[in-house]
């Protein structure tokens, strides 16, 4: 469908019917598989300054020239303010195309400013973005018929912040179907990712680490692939920090350092299992040598046709030279190519035991094919258990013979058996009844040990006390077995102290006479209250008035009939006695005006 509308597209430009600016706003899909046609071929990526880019970037064929667009790297020194960088597009290795459909996205701090189209694809229209300040942009070259030339295809400039060390990185990317030819096939391009760099001025040359990519013939099982990552243009680095991703059928078994980088040292990971996995080489001084830094061992599916890609990325900094300067890096990736199996009559080798037998389990022998390194399996017979060195189990009675066992000398089973003639001549085993009243039996034979008898008491002990009120226990041993009975131990009663009754008074509570018991916490004790009087109150009508003042002052002087009178109350004064002394203050209270308060 994108082909379709590119040629729609350049009709219409041709035809001054509609713009094309609108190709800005479509929707950009991150890549991650290019259809080959005859051979699959692996997956190559490539990076320059900014590594993470590489997962956006369109996979393309390996092992022939393969054309390539590549993004400049530009390297400005720190300063204050702002500076205007331009960038350029070139295309080299251009087969013919009809069409290009790029989308450029760049660092968010950049600015750009314009763009100016080369001499590359000349016969091609380019339409510019509609607006260059969207990010990502689509840039578009289409025609009626394909244009094979190379070189500069356009220049960008950017406005780049000065005041912070940092790399800025611009990105391509593509979609299946966008680099297409004069018959509308599919063109694999190969992407270079470039960048602005703020800092120290780039090194001489840019070094290069190339995945290498291995092609194997199909067939049945799999196969163990040696893929190696070469480094070239080595400007000399005292560090390298990557990750190194690879299809998941693909199984990574070993990586063996290469001969480059020696002076520097190499972490190797300790669980291979990663994806991805981290690569990382380190030294005290920077290593300038080329060559292979890393062979890869991976196991290999041969049952598809089929590319597995193998790719490094890398973030900013993760490569710096002696100075701690981070160095520009360009990433290739390869890949595990597996052809059509070829055809031919396997030759198979002598086997290898590749899974032991056990005494229960069938084991495994693999035959490797001498041409093609097919494997196939043949069962291997189990063992079988082997008992050899019985032991007896100590079970033997007086009654029946025990058993012995072995152990497997291969593995943990047991084996167990009769063992004859063992049955013990010695005493029986007590059912352990100690109780003089019944049998005591053996348990295995049933044989009478000790026959029943009566138990023999002992005299007997008080175990639980008695009360004044409750009865105590005693308890009587057997002296033959551990037997016991217990009987009652009388209560004792109380033991009673006689006290004699006490009149309350204002001042003190009284008691009527009652007992105590001087063992325990009996008693018939039953307390009179304090006596409450309003003083004054003489005749108890509740009221201190004239009336009182009169029947005292009638009590005092005697010779009168008085009833319900209360002496209690009459005791005014408090001196124990009732007299005249009584009368005056109980008057002076009536009447008032005295300060006088009745107690």
């Amino acid at each position: 469908m994108r082909k379709l509308l590119a040629l729609c597209l350049a009709a219409a430009l041709l035809l001054a019917l509609a713009p094309l600016s609108a190709l800005a706003a479509e929707p950009v899909a991150d890549v991650v598989d290019v259809p080959v046609s005859a051979k699959p071929r692996p997956v190559q990526t490539v990076e320059a300054i900014a590594p993470a880019a590489a997962e956006r970037t369109a996979p393309v064929a390996a092992l022939q020239a393969n054309p390539t667009v590549t993004v400049s790297s530009e390297t400005v020194a720190v300063g204050s303010g702002t500076a205007d960088v331009s960038l350029t597009l070139t295309f080299t290795d251009n087969p013919g195309v009809a069409g290009v459909y790029l989308t450029m996205a760049y660092d968010s701090a950049l600015t750009l400013k314009s763009m100016e189209r080369g001499d590359a694809i000349g016969t091609l229209t380019f339409t510019p973005p509609g607006n260059l300040a969207a990010n990502p942009v689509k840039l578009l070259w289409d025609g009626m018929d394909a244009d094979a030339t190379g070189g500069l295809m356009l220049t960008v400039t950017f406005t780049v912040p000065l005041g912070e060390k940092k790399t800025y990185p611009v990105t391509l990317s593509y979609n299946p179907g966008d680099f297409y030819d004069n018959d509308m096939n599919d063109v694999d391009v190969t992407l270079v990712q470039g960048g602005i760099t703020v800092g120290k001025a780039a090194p001489a040359t840019t070094p290069v680490l190339t995945v290498a990519s291995v092609d194997v013939d199909g067939g049945t099982g799999t196969r163990d692939v040696d893929v190696t990552i070469t480094l070239a243009d080595n400007p000399g680095v005292a560090g390298i920090y990557m990750l190194l991703h690879y299809d998941a059928a693909l199984t990574l078994k070993e990586l063996t350092k290469g001969p480059a980088l020696e002076t520097l040292e190499y972490t190797k990971p300790t669980d291979l299992s990663g994806n991805p996995l981290v690569l990382l080489w380190d030294g005290l001084e920077a290593d300038g040598s080329n060559g292979v830094i890393l062979t890869m061992t991976f196991t290999a599916p041969l049952g598809t046709a089929k590319t597995y890609p193998i790719t490094l990325t890398a973030e900013p900094g993760a490569f710096y030279d002696n100075d701690m300067n981070d160095v520009d890096a360009v990433l290739i990736g390869g890949g595990v190519t597996v052809s059509e199996a070829p055809a031919h009559t396997h030759s198979w080798d002598g086997g290898v035991v590749t899974t032991p037998a056990t005494c229960t389990e069938k084991g495994v022998k693999t035959f490797t094919c001498t041409v093609c390194r097919e494997t196939r399996t043949e069962d291997v017979a189990a063992t079988g258990h082997s008992f050899t060195n019985y032991v007896s189990d100590g079970n033997a009675t007086c009654k029946d013979d025990g058993t012995k066992t072995a152990k497997c000398d291969n593995c943990d089973a047991t084996d167990t058996v009769a063992d004859v003639d063992s049955r013990l001549a010695v005493a029986h085993t007590s059912d352990g009844e100690t109780d003089c009243t019944k049998n005591s039996l053996c348990t295995v034979c049933g044989a009478t040990l000790r026959a029943a008898a009566e138990h023999t008491w002992n005299e007997g002990e008080i175990t639980t006390a008695p009360t004044c009120t409750e009865k105590g226990v005693k308890t009587f041993a057997c002296t033959v077995c551990a037997a016991t009975k217990t009987e009652d131990a009388d209560a004792l009663g109380h033991d009673l102290v006689h006290h004699e009754a006490q009149a309350p008074t204002r001042t003190s509570v009284g008691w009527e006479a009652y007992d105590t018991c001087t063992r325990c916490d009996y008693t018939t004790y039953v307390e009179i209250p304090m006596l409450t009087v309003l003083m004054g109150d003489v005749n108890g009508d509740g009221v201190v008035n004239s009336k009182d003042t009169t029947m005292l002052r009638r009590c005092v002087a005697g010779g009168y009939t008085i009833g319900n009178f209360r002496a209690e109350a009459a005791d005014i004064n408090g001196d124990g006695t009732v007299n005249s002394k009584d009368t005056t203050v109980l008057r002076r209270y009536v009447a008032g005006g005295y300060n006088i308060e009745l107690n």
